[in-house]
């Protein structure tokens, strides 16, 4: 028995020890997430990462939004106009297709020429003139209503919670609140202290007030003198129990002693003239 063992062990002593075969695609893979471990590590640990690229790059471009928004809006305001008349001042505007305005004393009006051809609208505060051209529709805004027209001549006064149109050519669409009024040639509108009025025009005082004439019907007299004031440049001081009167004539703007008498003298009453200040009593 001890003979067989040792034979045994003698022939396993004898055979070659051959290590277990390495599979090539095994460790071709292992190399492989070795590699692709050792890259993400690096990206990890650079500050110029794809991460840190495009936070960068979003910010660069809202920033260039945000400037771009800025300079148009700069520009648009820039093509802003305002036309101003100061007493005692009348004068024509001309806007960017043509059409004009003769602006009264004591008025203001605004609009955008960068818009005008696609949006011709414009803010009022006081009384002008309109000639328009053809095309598209032309709104006068003020805080009592606005005027709408395609092509026309017509009169707007927005002063004081006073607003009247008239219509010389074409027609016109005034609005108030809900309501809307259509003007023909020779009609006119009114709005003031929550009443409305519609009227035939006097063929003889259509807009007058371009050539320096000014005339009432009926008109209350604080509102005249409002108007001699803006006329002549002056300040006019009314005595309150005045102030409902009502007047009905004209004057012009040539000389202020004839206003005062063609106003007063049918009413009754005096004035004093002194260091440009008119006292009406």
């Amino acid at each position: 028995m001890e003979q067989f063992d040792a034979k045994i062990k003698n022939k396993l002593a004898s055979l070659e020890y051959h290590k277990p075969p390495v599979n090539k695609l095994m460790t071709e893979m292992f190399a492989k997430l070795d590699s692709d471990e050792a890259a993400a590590q690096v990206i990890e640990m650079t500050a110029d990462s794809p991460v840190s690229t495009f936070g960068s790059w979003m910010w660069k471009i809202a920033a260039s939004v945000v400037l771009l928004l800025v300079a148009g809006w700069t520009f648009y305001q820039m093509q802003h106009v305002e036309v101003r008349t100061q007493r005692a001042m009348q004068i024509t505007h001309v806007f960017p297709d043509g059409s004009r305005a003769a602006l009264n004393a004591g008025s203001t009006m605004q609009y955008n020429k960068l818009t005008w051809k696609l949006n011709r609208n414009l803010k009022l505060d006081g009384e002008a003139f309109f000639e328009v051209e053809k095309g598209r529709s032309f709104s006068v805004s003020s805080t009592q209503g606005t005027t709408r027209v395609l092509g026309t001549s017509f009169n707007v006064y927005a002063r004081n919670g006073d607003y009247q149109v008239e219509c010389y050519t074409g027609k016109v669409q005034v609005t108030v609140g809900r309501d809307q009024t259509l003007l023909i040639p020779g009609e006119g509108v009114r709005h003031y202290d929550g009443q409305k009025e519609q009227y035939a025009l006097n063929s003889n005082r259509q807009g007058n007030w371009r050539t320096g004439q000014f005339y009432f019907d009926n008109d209350l007299l604080i509102d005249v003198a409002a108007t001699l004031s803006r006329q002549f440049d002056i300040e006019v001081v009314l005595n309150n129990a005045h102030h409902q009167t009502r007047y009905t004539g004209y004057f012009t703007d040539e000389n202020l002693e004839t206003a005062l008498k063609l106003i007063c003298q049918p009413l009754g009453l005096s004035y004093k003239l002194a260091d440009g200040t008119v006292v009406i009593e």
